[in-house]
């Protein structure tokens, strides 16, 4: 943790998609619980997400990515669900913390960059973190 404070402190970004997500919120560096999926099981399809006023088709695949919060959890919402697949509060599909430095989202951006990708909408996500 020390070194990721660090890192931070130098200005470093971090994004955690999926599983890198629930790690984010285990270590206390965006707020929440990931948990089983309404549904009971795993989720693998492509999703509809409200990311900075736009509309964008990305894949899902997950079991644990229904977002859970405690009344006392400081949110700043990145992206939310259009149809919310799992059940996730407040229809949140992504986080950012105060500062902007850290996002954690469900969604795989990365699975929807290429040409010969079902969409290319990854990269708004992806560019937007990088600027």
């Amino acid at each position: 943790m020390d070194e990721i404070r660090e890192f931070l402190h130098r200005g470093g970004k971090i994004m955690g998609i999926c599983n890198g997500f629930q790690i984010l919120c285990e270590l206390g560096l965006l707020p929440g619980v990931l948990a089983l999926n309404n549904s009971g099981r795993f989720d693998s399809r492509w999703v509809d997400v409200k990311f900075q006023n736009k509309i964008l088709h990305l894949p899902i695949a997950h079991a644990e990515g229904r977002l859970v919060f405690k009344d006392s959890d400081a949110i700043y919402p990145a992206m939310h669900y259009v149809q919310n697949p799992n059940g996730s509060e407040r229809d949140i599909a992504g986080l950012r913390d105060k500062s902007g430095q850290i996002f954690g989202l469900m969604p795989h951006p990365e699975r929807a960059c290429l040409p010969e990708h079902k969409s290319q909408d990854g990269l708004t996500i992806l560019n937007a973190f990088l600027a």
